[in-house]
């Protein structure tokens, strides 16, 4: 996985985090920052998704990738 492609997803999520910041100080409604907090998390965990992945694919036989990425998907599943 390019290093680009997860920079830009991180300063994305980094952005979010400073919105939240900004709601809190702005006395925002506690629903309208647990959303976020919420989307926040979603997109923290597709960047752990990613970048198992892509370990995963280095380092493991390549024989039958499409189990790598059930197995990881369930995985993520339970968390």
């Amino acid at each position: 996985m390019p290093a680009n492609d997860l920079a830009t997803q991180l300063n994305r999520i980094e952005g979010q985090v400073r919105g939240i910041r900004k709601m809190v100080e702005d006395d925002r409604g506690c629903m309208e920052v647990l959303q976020q907090i919420v989307a926040i998390r979603a997109s923290l965990m597709s960047v752990g998704v990613k970048m198992i992945k892509h370990d995963m694919h280095a380092c493991v036989d390549q024989k039958n990738p499409a189990a790598i990425d059930e197995l990881i998907d369930k995985l993520f599943k339970l968390g």
